[in-house]
């Protein structure tokens, strides 16, 4: 469950709905802080920060968008635990390129909160 994992609930748990989700920030730097976005629906009123088109994964259909503002914080233990219960299903990983535009357009959202935005800085993963 590295960095660009991607999942969908079955069910919502901590938060976490039935969009796809994606693991944005590095277990391997802090299992106890895994930060995770999930990608909605594009809208006019939505984050515009990062803007995902048709084929650039399987699970994009339209027009889409990273919920910055939605992004959760969960534990990797509690990520496994959901995993292997069966709770998320599990779906093609981003690419590398994909994962970086993620990351470094987060520094653009008018919605990640700064604690999130936070734990992307710690880990080198962005610049601010």
């Amino acid at each position: 469950m590295d960095a660009g994992f991607t999942f969908v609930a079955s069910q919502q748990r901590e938060g976490i709905d039935d969009h796809l989700w994606v693991v944005l920030s590095d277990p391997a730097k802090d299992s106890e802080k895994v930060l995770l976005v999930s990608f909605t629906t594009w809208a006019e009123h939505k984050d515009q920060a990062c803007l995902i088109n048709p084929g650039e994964h399987p699970w994009v259909r339209h027009r889409t968008c990273v919920a910055y503002g939605m992004a959760k914080v969960i534990s990797l233990d509690n990520l496994k635990t959901l995993r292997y219960s069966g709770q998320i299903t599990i779906q093609e990983p981003l690419s590398p390129h994909i994962l970086a535009r993620i990351r470094a357009s987060a520094a653009d959202s008018t919605t990640m909160i700064e604690a999130h935005a936070d734990i992307l800085v710690e880990q080198g993963l962005l610049d601010l």
